[in-house]
């Protein structure tokens, strides 16, 4: 179950990523963007799970 919850977050994390390349942002700027957006991924997977 981790590893699909790890999986499922990365995917969101890529498509913001992809969005923001999307609308003009760099590589780096996006990813950056992305990171910060989503939040904490540790306790977004902890929330989830329990």
């Amino acid at each position: 179950m981790a590893s699909e919850i790890d999986a499922e977050l990365r995917s969101h994390i890529e498509t913001r990523i992809e969005d923001g390349v999307a609308t003009g942002m760099s590589l780096a700027e996006a990813r950056r963007y992305a990171e910060i957006r989503f939040g904490n991924r540790i306790l977004t997977k902890s929330e989830c799970c329990g």
